[in-house]
């Protein structure tokens, strides 16, 4: 998700003529549209990085990412129930939204469901004096 969040980034830093002649039927919105698309970027990176910090915080055995891998991989459940209803608005996604959306939203459900039942895991093998 990082990765995709710097992509576009990218995309919206080239900015409404890199847009514009993408598309020439976009012409006097890219400005609009890369604003836009640097607002998703950043909210992707955000999530990206908390996704790196918790998941080698698990790797280690601490508490605190457990509770933010469930939390940022709710907020991904949530991306991807979203990601799944827009592939079936007007005028119709793709097969492949579809399955994109699919398997997003079975990482994140995996990464959930198994955090929250690992709570055992992570409590201390011996209590603190």
């Amino acid at each position: 998700m990082t990765l995709f969040g710097l992509l576009l980034l990218l995309l919206g830093a080239a900015g409404a003529t890199f847009i514009e002649e993408i598309d020439p039927s976009l012409a006097g919105e890219g400005d609009a549209i890369a604003a836009v698309i640097v607002g998703a970027a950043a909210i992707l990176l955000v999530i990206g990085i908390l996704e790196m910090i918790a998941s080698i915080g698990v790797f280690v055995h601490k508490g605190w990412a457990r509770w933010v891998g469930i939390v940022v991989g709710t907020i991904g459940l949530v991306l991807g129930f979203l990601v799944l209803i827009g592939s079936f608005l007007p005028p119709g996604g793709n097969s492949g939204d579809l399955v994109f959306s699919l398997l997003w939203l079975g990482a994140h459900g995996f990464v959930v469901a198994a955090l929250a039942a690992a709570g055992e895991h992570f409590q201390p093998a011996y209590p603190r004096r």
